[in-house]
């Protein structure tokens, strides 16, 4: 007997159903398998990247994507749980990450920004891609290569991205506005509030180094000269760093997406 005479079956898991761009056509919320593929190209076939699964559940046994399902199979696919630590090998995931290194797509460019406010280590997608004379096809296909070669954990709204192989790590973002999207990311994988902010470049990630304020002083405004006497300079770009009203701003507002972060989650 083969699929055609008698399907399998699949049904997400509730948030992961909230994702499917495909209805399930089972009164029950079950997706029909009829040919042979394997379960994750099954998942994503109703719109939900691998990504977002957690873990596949056939007769109270887990499998792994590469799973083929069988004739009458009835098949859980569940969600991450949070906090996720992608630095830990899993079923699905058995090659884990040797550290978190975010690629961030050009759609939650923003979202970026605070993550490296929030000192943590980002490209930006923008920076290793030319966006003048390309498709969005060969913008992927570069993103998926930089991010095999290089070990990353991919922020996008693109579910065709997040659907490729190369990319073993990564969340479909739900939020729309950057501040809730930082949220979002702070609980999804249990990241700490840091000491202090913003010790990378916000324009280019590398980390910042103090510079004598002499060196800099031609660069500095007169108020900035009078009132500031401590700076840092990012070595790669120069971009100059130093704690006054933006900084201010930017401290209060993270301490905010923090605060709101650390409130319990009520889940329907």
């Amino acid at each position: 007997m083969d699929l055609c005479d008698e399907p399998a079956f699949f049904r997400l898991h509730d948030p992961l159903q909230r994702l499917a761009t495909h209805r399930a056509a089972h009164d029950q919320g079950y997706y029909a398998i009829t040919r042979k593929t394997n379960i994750k190209d099954a998942v994503e076939a109703v719109g939900v990247p691998h990504t977002e699964v957690g873990a596949i559940l056939v007769k109270e046994r887990y499998v792994s994507f590469s799973y083929i399902p069988n004739p009458g199979d009835r098949i859980l696919v569940l969600e991450e749980i949070e906090p996720l630590n992608p630095l830990r090998p899993s079923l699905l995931r058995p090659e884990p990450l040797a550290s978190l290194r975010f690629l961030v797509d050009e759609n939650i460019f923003a979202l970026g920004i605070l993550l490296r406010a929030m000192n943590c280590d980002v490209v930006q997608a923008r920076e290793i891609i030319k966006y003048t004379g390309e498709n969005y096809i060969d913008q992927d296909t570069r993103i998926a290569q930089f991010v095999l070669e290089n070990g990353m954990f991919v922020l996008s709204k693109d579910r065709n991205l997040l659907k490729r192989n190369a990319i073993t790590h990564g969340r479909l973002v739900r939020s729309a506005y950057t501040d809730d999207q930082c949220v979002e990311i702070i609980r999804l994988l249990g990241l700490n509030k840091p000491k202090a902010y913003c010790s990378r470049c916000l324009r280019c990630n590398t980390r910042l180094e103090s510079v004598d304020k002499a060196q800099i002083l031609h660069r500095l405004e007169p108020k900035t000269i009078l009132y500031y006497y401590d700076f840092v300079q990012c070595p790669e770009c120069l971009r100059i760093y130093w704690k006054g009203s933006h900084y201010e701003a930017l401290k209060k507002r993270m301490n905010s997406i923090f605060a709101y972060a650390q409130k319990r989650v009520i889940r329907s």
